[in-house]
């Protein structure tokens, strides 16, 4: 009888990635087949061999986040308007095609974009894989999501787009694999991208560079 395991995942043990399945018209799909989630799941092998973000409460949101970030812009790189973009994450894991997450509205599917809403464990509560999720990291990733889509949308006063998504791509690779280490959080992150900002555009034109740097502190 053929399974159905509707999931996808990186077993940083064994150095593999699985991906599970689902039924169409009567055959089984891979979810290999979606870019997005493909995606994810090679950046947490990334992670993993670089700044090895732990994997629970706020590193491991951080962790879950940028392979979200990596997974909507290599799905989306055929489309150079970023204006265009599908926000969403996952959707091709149910036929209803309901994504889990949406980066754009982190809200829309229960995520906070705010670090106001960030939830935290319990008085003398300790991360679970099961039972809080390793400190929530799938449910507090929307915070940083939702700082990499405004930067990812970001526009000059002539409404044109202030990055391409390559300059945006170099600042979270760079920082991610050069400067995060494995108890980085949100704020690590956020310094990090902003330093690898000032040396990867430190050529363009003042006032380009400018609106740059301040986007990117915005």
């Amino acid at each position: 009888e053929r399974q159905v395991w509707r999931n996808a995942a990186w077993i940083g043990a064994r150095m593999q990635m699985v991906y599970g399945q689902r039924p169409v018209n009567g055959t089984l799909r891979s979810y290999a087949l979606a870019r997005d989630v493909v995606a994810h799941e090679i950046i947490h092998g990334l992670t993993d061999h670089t700044a090895r973000l732990k994997y629970e409460v706020e590193s491991g949101a951080l962790n879950e986040s940028y392979s979200d970030i990596f997974g909507i812009i290599i799905s989306n790189f055929d489309e150079p308007d970023v204006a265009q973009w599908n926000w969403e994450l996952g959707e091709d894991l149910d036929v209803t095609g309901i994504p889990l997450r949406d980066l754009s509205d982190p809200t829309r599917r229960g995520q906070p974009a705010h670090m106001r809403d960030f939830k935290r464990l319990a008085p003398g509560e300790m991360p679970h894989p099961r039972e809080n999720d390793s400190g929530f990291v799938h449910h507090n990733s929307g915070i940083h999501n939702k700082a990499a889509h405004n930067l990812l949308t970001a526009t000059n006063p002539d409404g044109s787009f202030t990055f391409t998504p390559h300059e945006v791509s170099a600042l979270f690779a760079v920082a991610l694999t050069e400067i995060l280490s494995r108890t980085s959080g949100f704020s690590d992150s956020r310094a990090g991208v902003e330093l690898v900002a000032r040396s990867l555009f430190r050529n363009d034109p003042p006032a380009t560079r400018g609106a740059k740097l301040d986007a990117v502190t915005k």
